[in-house]
């Protein structure tokens, strides 16, 4: 198992822990939320040397492949994506589908963008959302059959968001138990992995056994023994990751 630790691009505050907790193998790779703005601070995460993952900007900073009006904005955000790949060589690129568009025009955006950004989207991952956002949006790409129509329209890879697919599983009244094993069947690339409360239709992003997941059985559903997991939860402060090493040491005994 690879463990990730989430980070946005601008939490230059995390540096020192950072370095601590990687020294001490807490964690094994960086993923990076790429946020508009950010590129004073990319010297920063080259010089750590450590493993990237990117996270693209998603529709809370503008990007929304679902939204037809949104295809300016989106290949600008995409220019900004391409600086960190060019010169932090992550190993993938995560996106979101969108919100309050249509699957359709996500396919056709990222089709559209495959032939000029080829470096992006040659490692590019597509992740699952729940059916509804923090705010009530409708998201794109909340079901098995929607994630994998974007795969065999585009040829992207999968990041399974374990959370997101439980949240989807409590609005559609389905057991999370069967909708995670067919999402595991689209060969998730990488998992994100957070607490919250089971009958909870909204993320929650809850510190691993804040909430009432049962991962014992998530884990035994997925199989995650080899998995790249990102956890992505709460932080406590803005100058040390206690939490975080808290829940590395929650997922690595849970998985044993």
């Amino acid at each position: 198992m690879k463990i990730g630790l989430k980070i946005w691009s601008t939490n230059d505050f995390y540096i020192e822990p950072i370095k601590k907790l990687y020294k001490s193998k807490v964690f094994d790779y960086l993923e990076l939320f790429v946020v508009p703005g950010s590129l004073k601070y990319i010297d920063i995460w080259k010089d750590l040397n450590i493993p990237i993952i990117l996270h693209a900007p998603h529709y809370a900073v503008g990007f929304n492949f679902s939204d037809k009006s949104k295809e300016k904005d989106n290949k600008d955000l995409l220019g900004l994506v391409k600086e960190y790949n060019d010169y932090l060589k992550p190993i993938k690129i995560i996106f979101h589908p969108g919100i309050n568009g249509t699957i359709d025009e996500t396919i056709r955006q990222i089709k559209l963008f495959k032939s000029e950004f080829i470096e992006i989207f040659n490692i590019a991952l597509i992740e699952n959302k729940p059916s509804l956002g923090l705010n009530n949006e409708i998201c794109i790409g909340d079901s098995p059959d929607a994630i994998s129509k974007i795969i065999e329209n585009t040829n992207i890879g999968f990041c399974l968001d374990i959370g997101h697919a439980i949240c989807y599983s409590a609005s559609n009244e389905l057991k999370w138990d069967s909708v995670l094993k067919e999402f595991n069947t689209l060969n998730p690339t990488i998992y994100h992995i957070s607490d919250g409360d089971m009958s909870n239709k909204k993320d929650q992003h809850l510190n691993l056994g804040k909430g009432n997941y049962d991962f014992k059985k998530i884990f035994r559903v997925l199989k995650l023994h080899n998995a790249w997991i990102s956890i992505e939860t709460e932080k406590n402060s803005l100058n040390n990751l206690d939490n975080f090493k808290m829940d590395a040491f929650f997922l690595q005994k849970s998985i044993s």
